[in-house]
């Protein structure tokens, strides 16, 4: 009989074996609330941020409420500093989003309503398998799943920006939401790979 309990009590998590998605993203909010990582760090517009997109998601903790017409603007860029796609939100009465590089037109509402709370942490990840792909999590919950590619998007050369590697992030100075981030690394990586080692090996 598996003593996986003995380790992970927690409600929430999978009784079935996990992935190890799961417990890395369990393991930052833990070294979060224990203070063993590197924690919020205060926004500054404009400066460049080292972070591999491509591996590794992105948050960014915001306060804005609804109908303060508030913005968060993130925009993504490769090695060489070249622009590579981002995402603008706007805190309207009715929140909408817009795609950097991708819809010329404007802004769009998000498809579900956004979570209640007025603190909300947004995760950013890209993935690329068959077309790009963009999903934004707020408070965990899954706001919105994008497909870049030609048929939704409108920008002319959409491909050349998407198309490359992200390493680098900036929040742009119009900016007025985004109050912190977080670049999703650990301190102690040898000590975490060890701790998911022991729980992963007692919930076979």
């Amino acid at each position: 009989m598996s003593n996986c309990n003995s380790y992970v009590t927690l409600e929430y998590l999978p009784h079935s074996k996990p992935d190890i998605s799961s417990w890395l993203f369990l393991f930052w909010l833990i070294s979060q609330a224990l203070g063993n990582s590197p924690g919020w760090i205060a926004v500054t517009t404009g400066v460049l941020i080292d972070h591999d997109l491509e591996n590794s998601p992105f948050f960014i903790k915001t306060d804005s409420v609804l109908g303060s017409d508030d913005l968060f603007l993130l925009k993504f860029y490769d090695a060489q500093g070249r622009g590579a796609g981002g995402i603008v939100f706007l805190f309207s009465t009715t929140p909408k989003y817009h795609v950097r590089e991708c819809d010329p037109e404007g802004r769009t509402d998000f498809p579900i309503p956004l979570p209640s709370e007025t603190v909300k942490v947004w995760k950013v990840t890209l993935t690329r398998k068959s077309v790009v792909g963009l999903v934004i999590h707020c408070n965990g919950q899954e706001v919105l799943n994008l497909k870049i590619s030609g048929s939704t998007c409108d920008f002319t050369f959409w491909s050349t920006d998407w198309g490359r590697v992200v390493e680098k992030v900036k929040f742009l100075s119009t900016d007025t939401a985004s109050d912190f981030y977080s670049p999703f690394l650990f301190p102690y990586p040898l000590g975490m790979i060890w701790c998911m080692y022991v729980i992963l090996d007692n919930c076979r």
